[in-house]
C-alpha cells in the first residue's frame, strides 16, 4: 500500500500562520510591512491573518509603534504542553534503541536531592547482569548520570550539594574527596559526557550524557553501561558519542534547540 503524502492535508493559510508567529518569535516586535515583506506573503492576507492572531491572543499589537509580538496564549498553551510532556514515554524508544545498538545496558536517571532515580532501564544483553531496579535511588557523586545531573548547576546549588550530601564509599575507586568532585563536575561540564569507573559498583563501568527540557536545562541523565570483563575503559569511552546522540535525541523531543555547550 502506498503511504499518503502528509503534505497533501496541509492547508496553506495555516503554514502562513506558522510562519508568522516563527517570524515574531526570532525577531521580536515587527510591523506588517516588515512581516510581510519578510515573509514574501500579500499585504492584505497577511494582515487579516495578524488580526484574527491578535484577536485569539496568539500575538499582541503595541499601537505606540505599530508592531505586533506573541501573545500570551502561546505562553499558556507552551506551559501545558510542558505539564503534559512524559520524559519516561519520550525516552523509551530512543533507550530501547540505543541499547540495541550498542547491545549494553542502558539506563535513565533524574535528580532527587542527593540522589539519583533510576526511572528507565533497558539491556539486549544478557550477560550483563547489574543490581539496578525502577525507583532505585544511589549517590550522584558516584554514577554517570549523577554526574551529568550535577555538572550544570550553578556554583550556589553545586556548594550546597557538596556542603550537604553524604558522599558514601561504594568501592575502593568512589570518590569521596569533596573538592576533587568540584574539579569533576567541571571537567564533565567541559567535556560533555560523565564517566564511573568501578564507582558505585566493582566491575561496572558506564558512561553518561545530559537530557535537556525545552528550556535547555539539564533534567535527567543517561548512561551506557557495560562490565569491566566485557569492556576496558577505551571500549567504553568509545561509545560516549552515542550516548550523547541519544541524549540529544530524547532533549529534541522535549523541546529542546540543540545550541553550543
Amino acid at each position: 500500500m502506498q503511504k499518503q503524502d502528509n503534505t497533501s492535508y496541509t492547508i496553506p493559510s495555516v503554514n502562513k500562520v506558522n510562519d508568522i508567529l516563527d517570524y515574531l518569535a526570532e525577531h521580536g516586535e515587527s510591523t506588517l510591512t516588515r512581516i510581510y515583506v519578510d515573509l514574501d506573503l500579500p499585504k492584505s492576507s497577511t494582515y487579516k491573518l495578524l488580526k484574527t492572531l491578535e484577536s485569539l491572543r496568539y500575538i499582541r499589537y503595541q499601537p505606540a509603534t505599530q508592531t505586533y509580538l506573541l501573545g500570551m496564549k502561546l505562553l499558556e498553551l507552551g506551559s501545558k504542553a510542558s505539564d503534559q510532556i512524559d520524559i519516561t514515554s519520550i525516552a523509551t524508544p530512543i533507550i530501547k534503541e540505543l541499547s540495541l545498538n550498542v547491545n549494553r545496558l542502558c539506563h535513565l536517571g533524574v535528580l532527587e536531592g542527593h540522589h539519583v532515580v533510576y526511572v528507565l532501564k533497558t539491556s539486549t544483553n544478557e550477560l550483563i547482569q547489574i543490581g539496578t531496579w525502577l525507583g532505585r535511588r544511589i549517590g550522584v557523586h558516584c554514577t554517570a548520570m549523577g554526574k551529568v545531573l550535577m555538572a550544570w548547576k550553578n556554583d550556589e546549588e553545586i556548594n550546597r550539594f557538596l556542603e550537604e550530601a553524604e558522599l558514601e564509599r561504594m568501592t575502593p575507586n568512589t570518590i569521596v574527596d569533596r573538592t576533587q568532585l568540584r574539579e569533576i563536575f567541571k571537567e564533565v561540564k567541559r567535556n560533555g559526557w560523565s564517566l564511573d569507573d568501578e564507582e558505585s559498583t566493582k566491575m561496572v563501568r558506564a558512561v553518561g550524557a545530559p537530557v535537556r527540557d525545552q528550556s535547555g536545562d539539564v533534567c535527567a541523565g543517561l548512561s551506557i553501561c557495560t562490565l569491566t570483563e566485557i569492556d576496558n575503559l577505551v571500549e567504553l569511552l568509545a561509545l560516549k558519542d552515542t550516548a550523547m546522540e541519544a541524549a540529544n535525541k530524547i532533549s529534541a523531543e522535549l523541546g529542546w534547540v540543540n545550541a553550543k555547550r
